[in-house]
């Protein structure tokens, strides 16, 4: 993993094909706001928790993928090696100029982030986190982004997109109690 500002990490996690075939794959589900009535109006592909076997199949290759990240988050977050981390929320995540433009600042929802840029294509919807001076233009589609999603010390918002759609993989991930 490379480590591109305090505790935000880029690590390449799939081909591009691999991408464009969660992008195929999603597609063919309805996009609909994660949250309903959320302050933030976003356009989503549940993958976690769902009991829909084509639904399952996608979540199954996303925590393939976390899982092998696994040793890297812990060996970066120390603290991690001896609590349960768990997936909270999974889903894939799409933008575009007649319908989610941009995002507010805002925290997720998990302790750490994954998230995952599926695609080029696009014009605009940078990710910024303004706290570390960074962005993720120039970041390579496959690419995961992980970071304390949830604290104080990683707010981050999306520019708005002025041409085209931009999907993401976004995982939640939650420390929970010690293990044994």
């Amino acid at each position: 993993m490379e480590e591109l500002a305090p505790d935000v990490f880029a690590v390449k996690v799939w081909t591009p094909e691999e991408c464009a075939w969660l992008i195929d794959e999603v597609s063919a589900q309805p996009f609909t706001p994660l949250v309903p009535n959320d302050v933030y109006k976003t356009d989503d592909v549940k993958l976690y928790p769902s009991t829909e076997p084509h639904i399952v199949r996608l979540h199954e290759m996303l925590f393939t993928m976390l899982y092998g990240l696994k040793a890297q988050i812990e060996n970066t977050w120390r603290c991690l090696v001896y609590l349960n981390t768990e997936c909270t929320h999974s889903f894939v995540h799409k933008q575009s100029v007649s319908a989610i433009p941009d995002l507010a600042e805002h925290r997720d929802s998990g302790d750490i982030t994954v998230l995952v840029k599926l695609n080029t294509g696009y014009e605009g919807n940078v990710t910024v986190f303004p706290r570390q001076g960074i962005n993720n233009t120039g970041i390579e589609p496959g690419t995961a982004l992980i970071f304390p999603g949830g604290g104080p010390t990683h707010p981050h918002y999306v520019t708005p997109i002025t041409s085209g759609e931009k999907y993401a993989s976004v995982t939640w991930l939650t420390v929970g109690t010690p293990t044994d």
